[in-house]
């Protein structure tokens, strides 16, 4: 009997495995603190394979924040055009959140690693993927954008970024919630549970959104 396509498993390619270790390995230990030898060895492929793939440690630092980052933009937009209902949009966005911070537990911690930094790669982080991702969510959750993005308005869309961040890092902390409570983070029933409180955050910021005022 013929196996059925939704069952066959392709192997990832060497630069997604280099991505997806590398990802890992920048979030756990930040740019500075991350080898390349251990991005290498988590990928199962031989340290030059990540040169020759992506020429340097700095080069696979921006296409491993451009692979998770695109990823996220690309589900938001998916799942929420033509959402107009406030609550339907919101309740869709919680949904997307949780279940993507779930599943790369590593994005939200990596986020933080830089943004704890000042240098140049925290800058460009920040004006190519940090803002536009902050306007992004802000107009998902209010359902309108800013009059004018001045500071004010960037300022607002990036604290909703950062406090949707701050109540996902539950799962990067799997293992201590786990050794403390007991809770596993991973379980369908408490994703299930997570999403309805992020709901929740997201209505009150809703609710406390400026508008440019």
């Amino acid at each position: 009997m013929p196996i059925a396509a939704k069952e066959v498993q392709l192997p990832e390619d060497i630069p997604s495995r280099i991505l997806n270790a590398a990802l890992n390995v920048f979030a756990e230990h930040g740019y500075n603190g991350a080898a390349t030898r251990e991005i290498a060895r988590r990928a199962s492929v031989h340290q030059p394979s990540i040169a020759y793939h992506f020429g340097s440690k700095e080069h696979l630092w921006k296409a491993a924040a451009k692979a998770v980052f695109t990823k996220f933009s690309d589900a938001m937009h998916s799942n929420l055009q033509n959402v107009a209902n406030d609550e339907d949009r919101l309740r869709r966005l919680a949904e997307l959140y949780v279940r993507f911070v779930a599943g790369q537990p590593e994005w939200a911690t990596f986020v933080i690693q830089e943004g704890m930094q000042t240098g140049d790669r925290s800058r460009w982080l920040s004006k190519t993927w940090i803002e536009p991702q902050a306007w992004q969510l802000y107009k998902a959750i209010t359902g309108r954008d800013w009059p004018k993005r001045n500071k004010a308005a960037i300022g607002e869309a990036v604290s909703f970024l950062a406090i949707l961040t701050g109540s996902t890092l539950i799962f990067a902390q799997k293992a201590q919630v786990k050794r403390l409570s007991g809770t596993d983070t991973s379980s369908p029933d408490f994703i299930k549970q997570y999403v309805k409180t992020v709901y929740l955050v997201l209505k009150a910021l809703q609710t406390n959104a400026d508008f440019g005022r």
